[in-house]
Parts: structure tokens; sequence; C-alpha cells
């Protein structure tokens, strides 16, 4: 099967796009639609992988390959930046829950004895 330069970088074009659907979700707090759709974002880089290593690329090709490559770095980075926020917001929360739930323990102990 003979792919042309033009769909490789339609592909780049397509995980770019999922790329900023993930950190629009990462934005919106969507974590559950964020993590379906990464399933689906390194499926496909995985598949554009394997394509990718039949094919000799031209110059303009490998240039605009490289301009979409950063922005999908750029994107990937803002999503991980959002995913370790929320994870610092859950691991505070349980911190305090469990702060709570000592205090409560504490205080039932005081009461029965």
């Amino acid at each position: 099967m003979e792919i042309s330069n033009n769909i490789i970088i339609d592909e780049y074009r397509d995980i770019l796009a999922r790329g900023h659907k993930m950190l629009a979700h990462a934005h919106n707090g969507d974590w559950d639609a964020l993590v379906a759709l990464q399933d689906e974002y390194v499926c496909h880089v995985a598949q554009l992988a394997d394509i990718e290593k039949e094919l000799d690329l031209d110059e303009t090709t490998r240039v605009l390959k490289y301009e979409l490559l950063v922005e999908i770095c750029q994107a990937e980075d803002s999503v991980r930046g959002l995913l370790h926020a929320r994870m610092r917001e859950i691991s505070e929360i349980m911190t305090q829950s469990r702060s709570r739930q000592r205090v409560s323990q504490a205080y039932e102990a005081g009461m029965s004895g």
C-alpha cells in the first residue's frame, strides 16, 4: 500500500487535534473523558510509528512533521501539568481525610474511656 507524505501529515494533525481535546478535558476537569481519549491517542501514535518506519519522508514533510511534533509536545506538557496539579489536590484531600479520621478516632476513644 502506497502511503503519501500528505497522509502522514494528516495523521500528525489528527494526533495534535486529539492532544488539544485531551487538554480541553483536563481544563474542564473531565478526567474520565481524558483517560478514555488518552487510550485512543496512545494507540494512534503507536500505529503511526509503525507505518512511518517504512517511509522516507521528503524535506517539506519532515519540516511540517517537526512543527506538528513541537505543538503535540506542548499540548502533552500542558496536560501533564494539569494532571500533576490534580494529583496534588487529591493527595491533599486524602491527607485531610486521614487527619479528620484520626481526630474522630481519638475523640471516640476519649468519650468511651
